[in-house]
């Protein structure tokens, strides 16, 4: 969970809101630059990361808009 919007970033699409059935969520996905991102990574090709286990949430961005 991002507190404030990435300094470079550019935002990919608007706000998408996942429906559970105890929650709404609103998730926003970014496009950052590796050097703007501190933390131990791992970084995939799409090919790569859509043979992982993801959130649907997740997985529908990635094959709609990557």
């Amino acid at each position: 969970r991002l507190n404030d919007a990435p300094e470079q970033g550019q935002l990919m699409a608007e706000p998408i809101v996942h429906k559970l059935s105890h929650k709404d969520l609103y998730c926003s996905f970014w496009a950052v630059s590796e050097d703007e991102i501190s933390g131990d990574f791992n970084f995939y090709s799409k090919p790569e990361a859509q043979q992982l286990g993801m959130p649907i949430i997740i997985a529908d961005f990635v094959a709609k808009k990557l």
